[in-house]
């Protein structure tokens, strides 16, 4: 057998190595994330599609995401969510946090209240609380993150889904 030969009967195995091995570097969750948050278990996870409909029926419309997801957890009684959503630049992901705020603040049915912005990690965050809850909203690169959960969890949370992958 021809040395050219040998190598086109190796390529197939050589081509589906690479995609193996890039494979294995990649999260398999679809998380911009590590999900695993200590002291708390995820229960429940949309993507894709599922998330996009989750994410347009809170707003109430249809919104512009590339990709989104909805993360349920549960610790005890203690439950969080976390949702997230990509835009297709910062630029969108800056105007549509401004428009989700203002909307929100001038809301006269909102269920939330007591406002006010925090510097955390390199981060601004709009806290704000409602529904028995604290809630964090920001932006981080081209994803929107809303965080709903218990006072007492809320900044380990926070701090787990700012860490790079």
């Amino acid at each position: 057998m021809s040395q050219l030969a040998r190598y086109i009967h190796r390529l197939p195995i050589w081509i589906i190595s690479i995609f193996f091995l890039v494979g294995c570097n990649q999260p398999t969750h679809g998380l911009p994330f590590d999900p695993n948050i200590e002291g708390l278990t995820l229960v429940k996870l949309a993507t894709g599609d599922d998330a996009g409909e989750a994410i347009n029926q809170l707003h109430g419309k249809h919104i512009n995401i590339v990709k989104g997801f909805v993360a349920h957890y549960k610790a005890g009684h203690d439950k969080a969510i976390i949702w997230g959503s990509e835009a297709a630049t910062e630029e969108v992901a800056k105007n549509q946090l401004v428009v989700m705020i203002h909307k929100m603040k001038h809301n006269r049915r909102s269920p939330f209240h007591n406002y006010r912005t925090l510097n955390m990690n390199d981060h601004k965050v709009i806290a704000f609380d409602g529904m028995g809850r604290v809630h964090y909203l920001f932006r981080n690169n081209k994803w929107l993150y809303w965080i709903t959960a218990d006072a007492k969890r809320i900044d380990k949370i926070f701090e787990q889904v700012c860490k790079p992958l």
